[in-house]
């Protein structure tokens, strides 16, 4: 298990551009990651492993890449001026009320690691999970919708 993290971690670091030192540290982590999780038992497939990395390498690129950000407070949106739009955004919200959380935290200028902070998940989870909502919209909504919500 411990080899098969380890590359799996140095092959998503090399795809996304992270060298030096960098690898190394995410290997140790990502082992100590796959170590809790399958002890815990959540994690019980080689993809599953693959994934726990591949997350593990985003949250640290992310973090790189953190700007200055403020609290997120789930109360934060903007105000609409087209009245269609506000219409259209109140019924999404009806029926995805995370995936507009997300969105709206996301125009208000909240990194995606501060936000899945608050959510209590890791910032590559996150992502998916948006990404995933925001198909699962498009298809009710239409190809408009992720248009919108990016």
């Amino acid at each position: 298990m411990e080899e098969y993290v380890r590359r799996a971690t140095r092959t998503w670091c090399y795809r996304l551009g992270i060298r030096g030192e960098d690898i190394k540290d995410l290997e140790q982590d990502s082992v100590m990651m796959a170590w809790e999780r399958v002890g815990n038992g959540k994690v019980h497939y080689k993809e599953g492993l693959w994934f726990l990395a591949r997350n593990a390498v985003l949250d640290f690129r992310a973090r790189k890449a953190r700007i200055q950000t403020s609290e997120l407070d789930e109360m934060s949106s903007r105000d609409l001026s087209n009245p269609l739009d506000k219409l259209v955004l109140e019924e999404i919200e009806e029926e995805f009320p995370e995936l507009m959380l997300m969105a709206r935290a996301r125009v208000d200028g909240f990194e995606w690691e501060l936000i899945a902070e608050s959510l209590g998940v890791s910032s590559g989870t996150l992502r998916v999970r948006f990404s995933r909502m925001v198909k699962k919209a498009a298809e009710f909504y239409g190809e408009e919708i992720e248009d919108l919500m990016r």
